[in-house]
């Protein structure tokens, strides 16, 4: 798939109107006409806006919906692989771990062998260092994960509020302790 970029074209559109409107340099509003003048130029300025907002949109749908159509292509194959390697990755750590097992096993029965002086513990330590390297065929990388066990007992600084959440909950009439609404102008349409 193909996809064309006309610059020049999407820009051209647009850039004259751009230039326009940025002329309103000292633009004071202190009265009535400067006022009604002002929604003027915010009125041609919102639909300039409009416009960028459709040239963009002119390229970048097509784009996004080349990268969707690629991603959806290709997905199927990368989760096979994901499940291959994840199954790989469990088998590989379980046999690890059962070989970590058997050297805590390995070590006590030779603790007890050069206790009761049947072996050297020259020798036992060559027969640990056999074990240590078969684990060193296999790497492994330990990463640090944090598992909530009780949240009530996790201090503040460390809890997200959901604004979004308080907001709604605030205006359907219930009361949030440590919240409030609060409003902010803004100029409309």
């Amino acid at each position: 798939m193909k996809i064309e970029i006309q610059e020049e074209k999407s820009l051209a559109i647009i850039k004259k109107d751009v230039d326009d409107v940025e002329n309103i340099n000292g633009l004071k509003v202190n009265s009535q006409p400067t006022l009604e003048n002002a929604k003027q130029i915010r009125s041609f300025a919102k639909d300039i806006a409009k416009k960028v907002e459709a040239e963009e949109k002119k390229i970048t749908k097509p784009l996004n919906e080349a990268l969707k159509s690629t991603r959806d292509l290709f997905r199927p194959y990368k989760e096979r692989i994901e499940k291959v390697v994840d199954y790989l990755d469990a088998q590989m750590l379980s046999y690890n771990k059962k070989l970590k097992e058997e050297e805590v096993i390995k070590a006590k029965e030779l603790e007890d062998k050069i206790a009761k002086g049947k072996i050297s513990f020259e020798k036992a330590s060559e027969k640990i260092v056999k074990i240590e390297e078969k684990q060193d065929n296999i790497n492994i990388r330990r990463l640090p994960r944090v598992r909530i066990l009780d949240k009530s007992k996790i201090p503040l600084e460390y809890m997200e509020p959901d604004e979004v959440e308080i907001k709604r909950a605030i205006l359907v009439g219930n009361i949030i302790p440590g919240a409030e609404i609060y409003y902010e102008e803004t100029i409309t349409e």
